[in-house]
């Protein structure tokens, strides 16, 4: 049976960076014997969470850096990342010495070089948001230089506060200042070229004693290569520096996870999903968490992903279980036709997930399309002449179709068998939407083009 993952290539010229060192005093008595990294945020350890940012951005090669006493706790956690089909290296941070310095160590140890990119990532920082994961990987491939990932705060002074000019330029960058110019602030994850290994052998210490990695990045602002992507309002940043965020975080994963019924940041599902293990290996990590909840999980995903009926897709990580699109429908063909579509939309490279029951009169069309963007970042609805001779309610689709307009997302009607002018009488706004018409079977790859289209349009990277 055909397992279909991921096509998203392997970054082979970029390596990834964990900063893991010794940090947790705000965290006493906890961190006493435990490294804050290793803290449970719900269901996994924190560092769980940025090493699956990195690996959905399609980054195999990984180095932890840890302080030299707690070294041998995160390597009995991870390995050598090869149940992943990743690979680990750690290297130790003797002391604190700034967040640059972690490119220093990454450099000296030969990880990265004049040749190799890198992304840097603290980790301590929980990244959300269905955006997020395409913004970061669209940096990754098409930026040049180094690109840093910007928040709106309330108290911007406890980080690196971006100052942007009134044409959204950026103007400078200060570390923790007394009064800050802008609510913008750097979170922690960064992008750089391979011009990092000789500009972070320039740094000299702050007057705090550490290499700033806001140092760094002016020097990229000095020289006109420092991108900055700003974190759309959906997108969510956790900084877990003290006890009430670690908190809050935790309390956003709970509600999040029971809501949509997932794990986020399971490692072996993003990994099986990158397709950076196979079928036969997920299946024996499976086993080993037999008689578990997690377990539970990895077998209720393994039993997703290998189903030759309909490609379901979950990240795991980004906010809540993520396709690009679901297919509703209102239509007696619904296997015929919608199962096609759906195919010819997986051959595209996009994850879709469809209704399997058929809309009755009576049933909520609202209802089965709210649940479907629940997990979706477009809904398109295939439309029959039987749906117009019943007595559906217009206003129905109407405000449904304004509703998520303003939320950004876009709903596709397909009219099958359905002429415009009917549509047009129908529902006016609906016909103003995205009016693709499927004739027959012969040109449904046509139609799943032009959706293809519309997605990439509105930002999935290809």
């Amino acid at each position: 049976m055909m397992v279909k993952q991921a096509n998203l290539p392997v970054l082979e010229d970029r390596k990834g960076i964990v900063l893991a060192g010794k940090s947790g005093r705000r965290f006493y008595p906890l961190t006493l014997s435990t490294p804050k990294q290793l803290l449970p945020i719900n269901k996994v350890p924190m560092i769980f969470y940025p090493i699956s940012i990195l690996m959905l951005s399609g980054i195999r090669d990984i180095l932890i850096i840890t302080a030299p006493d707690e070294q041998l706790l995160f390597q009995k956690l991870l390995g050598d990342g090869k149940q992943y089909g990743v690979t680990f290296d750690y290297a130790v941070q003797t002391h604190p010495d700034g967040i640059a310095q972690s490119l220093l160590i990454a450099s000296e140890l030969g990880f990265i070089n004049n040749t190799t990119c890198s992304a840097l990532i603290l980790g301590d920082n929980l990244f959300f948001g269905e955006g997020f994961i395409s913004k970061l990987r669209n940096a990754m491939v098409y930026n040049k230089g180094a690109t840093i990932f910007a928040c709106s705060v309330e108290v911007p002074e406890e980080y690196g506060v971006i100052e942007f000019s009134k044409n959204s330029e950026v103007v400078s960058i200060e570390e923790k200042p007394l009064k800050a110019k802008s609510k913008y602030v750097s979170t922690g994850i960064y992008l750089y070229d391979e011009k990092v290994v000789d500009l972070v052998q320039s740094l000299k210490p702050s007057m705090r004693g550490e290499l700033e990695i806001t140092d760094l990045n002016n020097i990229y602002l000095g020289l006109g290569l420092l991108n900055v992507e700003v974190l759309e309002k959906r997108d969510i940043w956790f900084d877990n520096k003290d006890l009430y965020y670690w908190k809050k975080a935790e309390k956003y994963v709970n509600i999040t996870e029971t809501q949509h019924e997932t794990f986020l940041a399971c490692l072996e599902s993003v990994a099986f999903k990158m397709g950076f293990i196979n079928e036969a290996q997920f299946g024996k990590i499976v086993l080993s968490y037999q008689g578990t909840e997690y377990g539970r999980y990895l077998l209720q995903c393994r039993t997703r992903y290998v189903s030759n009926e309909k490609y379901i897709y979950n990240t795991g990580l980004v906010g809540y279980p993520f396709y690009d699109a679901f297919i509703a429908h209102a239509t007696e063909d619904k296997e015929e036709i919608v199962r096609a579509l759906s195919e010819e939309l997986t051959e595209l490279g996009f994850k879709i997930w469809y209704d399997e029951t058929e809309l009755k009169l009576g049933d909520s069309l609202r209802e089965s399309i709210d649940h479907g963007l629940k997990k979706s970042r477009f809904g398109i609805v295939v439309l029959s002449p039987n749906f117009f001779s019943k007595d559906w309610p217009k206003y129905e689709l109407n405000s449904l179709v304004a509703r998520e307009m303003q939320e950004g997302k876009v709903l596709i009607p397909i009219h099958y068998k359905v002429s415009l002018k009917e549509v047009l009488n129908y529902s006016p706004s609906l016909a103003d939407r995205f009016a693709l018409r499927i004739d027959n079977n012969a040109n449904l790859k046509k139609v799943a083009e032009e959706i293809g289209d519309a997605l990439n349009i509105r930002g999935r990277p290809r």
